[in-house]
């Protein structure tokens, strides 16, 4: 009702200059937010292509949900961290440069070595969480995901720096 009073609308104009400058920027994200998607929603189009019955897919599901908990760790860990990367790569300083070097070599490396334990000691801890032998069985898919997000921590820290500006 206010719009209307007020006579306010929407500007349909299209400046070539904004719009421009902000697609040199946005569509290079596309296929990188893209591949994240299809990522996250191909298992189940795989799962529903080949039919895979209920039983099964909540047992993949309960192994992709454990697993996936590695991506909080790494979340929290990069969110952290994210001040002191931003301020050490935009200084001149070389002490800070060789401390930014020692976070860089410690933070995956502990990250992976953390990960690492924890899916060696997935089955013990399937056993400890589910009571039930057939929902014990999904430990595999927890240990394939979890690794996955060993890799994906290197991927974020070595990215990193190309969106810092100075």
């Amino acid at each position: 009702e206010l719009l209307i009073k007020e006579n306010i609308i929407p500007i349909f104009q299209l400046r070539k200059n904004v719009y421009g400058s902000a697609f040199k920027v946005s569509l290079q994200l596309v296929p990188h937010q893209l591949s994240l998607y299809i990522l996250g929603t191909s298992d189940r189009l795989l799962l529903d292509a080949y039919k895979v019955n209920t039983a099964q897919i909540g047992i993949y599901n309960q192994g992709y949900g454990l697993g996936s908990y590695a991506s909080y760790l790494i979340n929290g860990v990069f969110r952290a961290l994210a001040r002191f990367f931003h301020e050490a790569f935009r200084s001149s300083d070389e002490s800070t440069h060789l401390q930014l070097r020692k976070y860089i070599i410690f933070t995956p490396f502990s990250i992976n070595v953390l990960l690492a334990l924890v899916c060696l000691w997935m089955k013990e801890i399937y056993a400890f969480l589910f009571a039930k032998p057939e929902l014990q069985t999904g430990y595999p898919i927890a240990i394939v995901i979890m690794s996955s997000y060993m890799f994906w921590s290197l991927y974020t820290l070595f990215t990193y720096p190309l969106i810092i500006q100075k």
